[in-house]
């Protein structure tokens, strides 16, 4: 008693009746259309779950690589350090945004410091002690801004490739 699994049409018997077979052995070949439709489902499923792989292995990277340039500049290092640090580092757009961010920062904080030094020396105006930390008020924002963006950013980009990795993963489990 032999069940065929898909529908279709036999186009070549390999085995006679009367023939000894054993189990796993093909009896016959047949032409299936639900069968090649099956097949090029789970094709195309098998190539959209190895590119979503591929898309948050990449993510993966990007999201490590955030952090670790986010814990770099919450250590508050100088420019060149910084630079150094993640030399080499895949980030993605965001990094030079908060590399600048950061630069402008840094400078702002500098002025500031030397209009103060200066301010409480009696050597400069009060208007300029006011205009640096000012400068550095905006500075401050905007560091804040464009580093709080590209952790959220980065995380909900992250958590995107997962889903998409997973949803590509359980569609070709479905196929």
């Amino acid at each position: 008693h032999v069940v065929v699994r898909a529908g279709g049409i036999g186009i070549q018997s390999l085995h006679t009746i009367g023939d000894r077979v054993e189990a796993g052995d093909i009896l016959a070949v047949i032409e299936s259309p639900d069968l090649a439709e099956s097949k090029a489902e789970y094709l195309s499923k098998a190539a959209e779950a190895s590119l979503a792989a591929t898309d948050f292995a990449r993510a993966e990277t990007i999201h490590s690589n955030t952090i670790r340039l986010l814990e770099v500049i919450a250590s508050k290092p100088g420019v060149d350090t910084l630079r150094k640090e993640i030399s080499g580092l895949d980030i993605g757009v965001g990094r030079g945004d908060l590399i600048t961010a950061y630069a402008e920062l840094h400078g702002a904080d500098a002025i500031y410091d030397r209009e103060k030094t200066l301010f409480d020396r009696q050597i400069t105006s009060k208007s300029e002690f006011q205009n640096a930390e000012s400068m550095l008020g905006k500075a401050l924002a905007g560091f804040q801004t464009v580093r709080d963006d590209l952790a959220f950013a980065n995380m909900r980009e992250f958590d995107a490739a997962r889903r998409a990795k997973l949803v590509a993963d359980v569609s070709l489990q479905a196929a």
